[in-house]
């Protein structure tokens, strides 16, 4: 699976469940690969890759490179499948075919007229697998609509899609028998959602995050509802087709989906837990380290200021009488600086005092510091270890 980004993907999910199904020890792993990178990676397949599964943005950029397109690649101007044999490239649109499925699985029933939303690759596939199912009108909304032109070329080139009108997002509809999304949850505004209430069936090409806000619109309308599940299920049953020759259950394919699905959502459910717990850690880690410093700020210079007073010096013997003999003036001597004032002497002696209380209290605020800090770090990466409780 190719694409950028990619870690979303259900695909290896399903294509695991359907090898072992099958009893085929093959591999299919979910790679980062952006438009700039595809050329260089297809050059570097060897023998033993038996197919490509390809999504946003490399249907259209794959086209170039092939060497084959079925129909339906070649009307939409978008591959999502690329089948390697014989040293030749031929690339396949699963989606087209897969909409179609997932439409009359839903029992959608008649399709007259369509609003699209979104107008990338995705979006002109599910506008020809409308056409598949009776649509024969469409307005086609879009963010830029200059992003529409490749889009209403697929249709053109299909020769038998409906009439599009273009528009954007913005502008609103109603009256529509399907609302089709291709666009992402953050797009999908309260006003989008409450136009879409009036129409027959929904089909949102997402499937994680699931249920969007169309999805919930939907089902709480007792709308028909098509989920992005349903399509990728029903395309990936049709590219396991393509790479090995056999058939797949749809069955498993979407069992191992739902179940994958439910475990993102669980664990996504214990991250934020998780994540609300570190937060609250620290911010109880932060409170502790400012008590801290307060209180030491308040403490520390009174434990330092606090100097006994030097005792008084004794009073001084007098000094016995000179010997006028002996009495003599003692010459300077050059380059030596005068004695210091007695006064200084009791500032000089509070000095080792004042260093030991200096030292202590600065240890011990560093201590508690310490502590504290370490305190917090050891929750932070000791929480998300703990279970989670329900």
């Amino acid at each position: 699976m190719l694409g950028s980004p990619i870690a979303h993907s259900l695909s290896p999910v399903l294509h695991r469940a359907a090898y072992a199904e099958l009893g085929l020890d093959w591999s299919y792993d979910a790679i980062e690969v952006d438009s700039a990178r595809l050329e260089q990676f297809v050059a570097g397949l060897g023998a033993d890759w038996r197919g490509l599964s390809l999504t946003m943005p490399l249907k259209r950029a794959v086209m170039p490179l092939l060497d084959e397109a079925d129909a339906w690649a070649t009307a939409s101007g978008a591959a999502n499948t690329v089948v390697l044999g014989d040293g030749r490239l031929v690339g396949h649109n699963t989606d087209i075919p897969g909409a179609v499925a997932a439409l009359l699985e839903s029992g959608a029933g008649t399709i007259r007229s369509a609003v699209v939303l979104g107008g990338g690759a995705t979006a002109a596939s599910l506008l020809l697998a409308l056409s598949e199912v009776g649509c024969v009108e469409a307005h086609l909304l879009v963010r830029n609509p200059a992003r529409a032109v490749d889009t209403l070329d697929a249709v053109d080139r299909h020769g038998r899609g409906p009439e599009i009108w273009v528009g954007r997002l913005s502008d609103g509809f109603d009256g529509a028998d399907i609302v089709v999304s291709t666009v992402p949850v953050e797009a999908q505004t309260p006003e989008l959602v409450d136009a879409a209430a009036s129409a027959d069936v929904v089909f949102d090409a997402l499937y994680d995050p699931w249920p969007t806000p169309l999805a919930e619109s939907a089902l709480a309308n007792s709308q028909v509802l098509v989920g992005g599940l349903d399509l990728l299920v029903h395309q990936a049953a049709l590219q396991v087709r393509l790479m090995t020759g056999r058939e797949v259950s749809v069955v498993t394919l979407r069992a191992a989906g739902e179940k994958a699905l439910t475990e993102r959502a669980a664990g996504g459910a214990g991250a934020d837990g998780a994540r609300g717990r570190r937060s609250c850690v620290t911010a109880a880690a932060i409170l502790l380290a400012l008590l801290v410093a307060g209180v030491a700020g308040w403490w520390c210079p009174r434990l330092i200021a606090w100097v006994p007073e030097p005792e008084p010096e004794p009073e001084p013997e007098p000094e016995p009488a000179a010997d006028p003999e002996r009495s003599a003036e003692v010459p300077e001597r050059p380059g030596l600086p005068p004695p210091p004032p007695k006064e200084a002497y009791a500032d000089i002696a509070a000095l080792p005092g004042l260093a030991w209380r200096t030292a202590v209290a600065s240890a011990l605020v560093a201590a508690v510091l310490a502590a504290s800090v370490g305190w917090s770090w050891s929750l932070l990466f000791l929480l998300p270890l703990a279970p989670i409780g329900v």
